[in-house]
């Protein structure tokens, strides 16, 4: 062992490979693997020298011996290319690195991206729904205060004028026509006080708490349905004093149209409505421009043409299905013709214009009569003025017509729920037949499915002219149908209480369930606001979050070696 193990021990110390380890073959048998020889030969292999043979051929003389190299330079040679190998090996992984790192910046900067995006769609459709459900409450807690307010004075009216009429329609009529002429002073009155320097800060900062505030911006919310449940309940009683025939209908419904666009094109209505739209504060301009919320009397009119029809076919059947069924086609129908003259009448840009506010002078040198010095540009002054009035009338018939058309199908719909739930599920001829528990059912289910609905139909993008305004119609009138499935209730709770309470006449039940209608709405919007001020912190907090890089900012986070030591 000491033999074979000797020339390596030697090469492990750097010494020489002593000659007398070197075995004797020619004193030893015969072997096919010499481990010195074989050794030698993996020396020449590392180094590149040759064997003694071919040394002493190199050198053109007989071999004097065996020529080794140092095992110094051997090992110097060896670790040499095996550290340049591990250079390189080194340099191609750094090189794979920097690429993968490149690549990781790549996918960091368009997941960031992709996070922003899907973020800032997130909080818009939260917006949008917290919006939606905002404005739907309101509005279906507006007509209920509305429609309890002006049954309560009506009322009251009643009482008062009985005494001196004995005219039961007459009295009626009278009731509403002074309800209506009040609500057309004291709406306007109470717009002109909320807007003075010194409350306006109050309702118009949405951001300012507190519960007075809230009711300011309530009361605010609530004016024009004061004037339309007004003037459409002396509209009723006009119709039923005509004896609601369809042409005494049609007659009354083309009246009242007529004059209302005829009021909407007089100067008068123009100088008001510029001087409400420019945030002015004339008292008398405002009353003007309340005459602009009769779309709801005008709305009633022409729904009791329409619904004529169907209306009399009901009265002859008696099965139920049979009377969802005439409901269910009268709303396809009048639905299908209500969105083809919206979509072909309104204009893109703005459907509901007054005509105060297109009216423009074609050409102004000449406005003026006394300017006219020829005859040619007499009849040009002419021709201007017929083609401004004629402009006026179109604009304001749209106005008229449209609003009313809105109000026309929230009746279509609500007709037809009420004639699937209370006349084919509950064998109830309407809501008013039917009893309290019943509409209060249907007044909550209302609640919380139409303003689901609502609130889905608004985050929904359509293509089309004829899918966007039926979605208009079909969110409006939703929220109207709520309020008016709580007026119901209200209606059948008030006379089911006043047959339990015989002491309390209606007047007094009425008024009784107005002021607990009104605390119940006045906590309900305060929580509203509450609810919505704390969603507005939320969406300030998370705006950093959603907030979309810039055309600059993409270029700095573009791949690139500054971008991504920026990064």
């Amino acid at each position: 062992w000491l033999k074979w193990h000797e020339p390596f021990a030697a090469l492990w110390r750097n010494d020489p490979v002593p000659r007398s380890c070197v075995l004797d073959t020619s004193k030893q048998p015969s072997m096919s693997f010499n481990p010195i020889s074989a050794m030698h030969h993996a020396f020449d292999a590392v180094t590149g020298a040759g064997s003694p043979t071919a040394a002493a051929s190199a050198g053109g003389g007989a071999p004097t011996g065996h020529s080794n190299p140092t095992p110094s330079s051997v090992f110097q040679s060896v670790t040499g290319t095996a550290r340049q190998r591990e250079l390189d090996e080194a340099t191609r992984e750094l090189g794979e690195l920097r690429f993968q790192h490149e690549e990781l910046a790549k996918q960091t900067f368009a997941l960031k991206h992709q996070l922003r995006k899907q973020t800032q769609k997130r909080l818009k459709d939260q917006t949008t729904y917290v919006d939606t459900f905002k404005e739907f409450s309101q509005m279906s807690m507006a007509t209920i205060a509305g429609w309890i307010t002006a049954k309560t004075a009506g009322l009251a009216l009643d009482e008062i004028f009985k005494n001196f009429i004995d005219d039961a329609s007459v009295v009626d009529i009278v009731s509403r026509a002074l309800y209506a002429v009040f609500v057309l002073v004291s709406v306007p009155l109470m717009d002109w006080l909320l807007n003075t320097a010194r409350i306006r800060n109050e309702v118009h900062h949405r951001d300012h708490g507190g519960f007075m505030a809230d009711q300011l911006r309530l009361v605010k919310i609530c004016q024009p349905m004061f004037s339309a449940w007004g003037w459409k309940d002396l509209v009723e009683s006009l119709l039923k004093y005509a004896g609601n025939t369809f042409l005494s209908t049609f007659v009354a419904s083309l009246i009242i149209t007529t004059i209302l666009i005829v009021v909407q094109v007089t100067p008068c209505f123009r100088w008001a409505f510029d001087n409400v739209r420019n945030k002015g504060n004339s008292l008398i301009a405002r009353m003007l421009h309340n005459l602009s919320n009769l779309g709801l009397a005008v709305g009633f009119a022409w729904n009791s043409v329409f619904a004529y029809a169907p209306n009399e076919l009901i009265k002859d059947i008696r099965a139920p299905m049979f009377v969802l069924m005439i409901q269910v086609l009268y709303y396809f129908l009048i639905s299908t013709v209500i969105v083809w003259i919206i979509a072909k009448v309104s204009d893109k840009e703005d459907a509901t214009t007054p005509a105060a506010q297109t009216a423009t002078a074609k050409n102004p040198e000449i406005s003026n009569p006394k300017m006219a010095k020829t005859v040619e540009e007499a009849e040009e002054l002419a021709v201007n003025f017929v083609t401004d009035v004629t402009d006026d009338f179109h604009t304001a018939g749209k106005d008229v017509v449209m609003k009313a058309l809105h109000f026309v199908y929230a009746w279509a719909q609500l007709d037809t729920i009420e004639a699937l739930y209370f006349t084919y599920l509950l064998q109830c001829s309407g809501p008013a037949t039917c009893s309290y528990q019943s509409n209060f059912a249907f007044a909550l289910a209302a609640t919380f499915i139409f303003g689901r609905v609502a609130a889905a139909l608004k985050l929904e993008k359509q293509d089309s002219e004829w899918n966007r305004v039926l979605q208009d119609l079909t969110i409006k009138a939703l929220s109207l149908n709520t309020g008016w499935a709580w007026a119901s209730y209200c209606r059948t709770a008030v006379l089911s209480a006043v047959a339990y309470e015989d002491q309390v006449t209606p007047l007094g039940m009425y008024a009784i369930f107005t002021a607990f209608a009104w605390v119940c709405i006045s906590i309900l919007h305060h929580r509203l606001e509450i609810e919505r001020r704390h969603w507005n912190k939320v969406i300030q907090k998370e705006a950093g979050i959603a907030e979309i890089p810039t055309s600059a900012s993409r270029r700095r986070a573009a791949p690139g070696p500054e971008a991504r030591r920026e990064g």
